[in-house]
């Protein structure tokens, strides 16, 4: 029986050592890859354009509306209107890695279809300014909203784990931080989330975007994304 045994794990623990191997060499070729990506992405925004993304909740507003509770509408709306300008003035004092432009989110659609003269950007005094234009650069977007969980899984090694049925040995891996969490992204001209390595997002810690959070966040994504090019 012991020789049975012995022999047992002679054959197994070099096939765990493989598949080990293997994982191990995957994740490594998924990260080199993704590094390449990042790289050619913080030049493209260094070189490119990025629109930053304004909500509107032009539906909450005019159900509002509809529904005879002006004062509420009103209230909506001048708290939304608080809220963009206070993003406008963050990028325009705190953020210089690239030129930046703003527009409403009810244009997303011409955005990601590239009719941008279909699209009404606002300038630095929120007001509409039909002299900017995008002459064909790289796009990338930019938006505060929660982080998107990255479906790709990247193999880091194995961990023990005690439950009640005893230690369990299980796959150590890692995808996007913080999923759910309210941050500042940057994204693709699709609005597509980016990934790691690339310098995505700047975590928010309040609820709310106000004054100081926008400057906050803003200051903190210009310094992340300097850094990550000079590297």
């Amino acid at each position: 029986m012991n020789k049975f045994l012995i022999l047992l794990s002679l054959f197994l623990f070099p096939q765990i050592g493989f598949g080990q191997d293997t994982l191990k060499t995957k994740g490594k070729a998924k990260k080199m890859n993704h590094a390449r990506v990042a790289a050619q992405q913080i030049q493209d925004l260094h070189d490119g354009v990025l629109l930053v993304r304004l909500k509107t909740k032009s539906k909450t507003i005019e159900a509002l509306r509809e529904a005879g509770m002006h004062a509420q509408a009103d209230k909506r709306q001048e708290k939304l209107n608080k809220t963009n300008r206070s993003i406008i003035l963050a990028f325009n004092n705190y953020f210089d890695f690239c030129p930046t432009y703003f527009f409403f989110s009810h244009f997303s659609d011409h955005i990601r279809a590239k009719e941008f003269d279909k699209v009404e950007f606002v300038n630095r005094d929120f007001e509409v300014d039909t002299t900017i234009k995008l002459d064909g650069k790289t796009i990338f977007t930019a938006e505060f909203g929660p982080i998107e969980q990255d479906q790709d899984k990247y193999f880091e090694g194995y961990y023990l784990s005690r439950d009640e049925n005893g230690l369990e040995r299980k796959e150590k891996v890692y995808g996007s931080p913080n999923p759910g969490f309210e941050a500042l992204l940057i994204k693709d001209d699709q609005f597509v989330q980016l990934r790691d390595p690339f310098p995505f997002y700047v975590k928010k810690t309040g609820m709310l975007v106000v004054d100081k959070d926008a400057r906050q966040l803003v200051n903190m994504m210009n310094k992340k994304l300097k850094r990550f090019y000079g590297q």
